[in-house]
């Protein structure tokens, strides 16, 4: 898994690694593979059932997760945040570079080497059978 090679906010492009849903309030929850995302993992899930555990993030959690598209920087998406959430993330670069370590280690997000021209594909699954 790839971490953060430094921690400089215009290097760092984070983008969704992994589906996610909406709950009815409109908040994210991200569907983590249950059992791995090797072949093995996707048999077992498919044999075991229940192949996600729910990952359900609050209100900034959910706002940071959504300008997570690949087209944005780290410090863009912070200064977006503390913009519509005001003291609530501040410190916002402090407070988000642990919230995006703990996002790179659990596989929900990558990063890449240079925003994208325009969003990547949604990955929001519409209605999920647990």
């Amino acid at each position: 898994m790839k971490r953060h090679p430094q921690r400089d906010p215009e290097a760092l492009v984070p983008v969704r690694a992994l589906p996610f849903r909406l709950s009815p309030e409109g908040k994210v929850v991200i569907l983590l593979p249950r059992y791995g995302d090797s072949w093995f993992g996707r048999l077992c899930a498919r044999i075991l059932g229940k192949p996600h555990i729910l990952l359900p993030l609050d209100e900034r959690g959910s706002a940071f997760w959504e300008l997570c598209d690949g087209t944005r920087t780290f410090s863009r998406i912070a200064a977006e945040l503390e913009g519509r959430f005001g003291e609530e993330v501040r410190p916002a670069l402090e407070r988000g570079y642990l919230f995006l370590d703990q996002l790179l280690r659990n596989g929900c997000l990558r990063l890449l080497e240079k925003p994208l021209a325009s969003p990547v594909e949604e990955s929001k699954v519409k209605e999920e059978a647990e």
